[in-house]
């Protein structure tokens, strides 16, 4: 529909705004696409749009409200009939760093393991997404206090990584 086009066009935007650091633009045409998905009844698309909130409130250091965005979008998302994959792993790493961010790293630790084995369940151990499963895992098992085995899976989670991304891509930075 001509609706869930438009409301998907607010979500890639706002994707497009947090690539270039526009945090205010982000959130202020996420609540927009939020509001008009309300309106649809799409649970699924509703809670990949709820993740991406989280994903600002992460950036603005609000942990707690990132964790409960992305668990919301996360259960809507598993409460729909086609399952979207990548949006499920979104939310459980945006909640792996919520949590180590608030202190929480043993729940942390559970969820990074959590997400790891359904990267490699759902995308195959050799994916990108089985590098972000590492990476995060890897980052919540250092915030810990096992930093070298930490160490080693976010180094083995950046080389999947650097395999599948083009070598620009804003998520290989830092």
């Amino acid at each position: 529909s001509a609706k869930g086009e438009y409301v998907l066009t607010l979500d890639n935007l706002a994707t497009l705004y947090m690539s270039y650091s526009r945090v205010d633009d982000a959130e202020s045409t996420l609540k927009q696409a939020i509001a008009e998905q309300r309106k649809l009844s799409n649970r699924s698309d509703l809670g990949i749009t709820q993740v991406h909130l989280a994903d600002v409130a992460l950036v603005r250091h609000q942990f707690k409200k990132a964790e409960h965005l992305a668990q919301e979008g996360m259960r809507g998302m598993q409460s729909s009939p086609q399952l979207d994959k990548v949006g499920v792993l979104s939310a459980l790493i945006t909640i792996v760093y919520a949590d180590c961010s608030r202190g929480h790293c043993d729940e942390g630790l559970k969820n990074a393991e959590q997400a790891s084995a359904f990267a490699n369940q759902n995308f195959g151990p050799d994916s990108s997404a089985a590098g972000f499963g590492l990476e995060t895992l890897g980052f919540a098992k250092w915030k810990s206090g096992a930093g070298p085995e930490g160490e080693k899976d976010m180094l083995q989670g950046i080389h999947l990584l650097r395999a599948w991304l083009v070598p620009d891509d804003p998520r290989l930075a830092g």
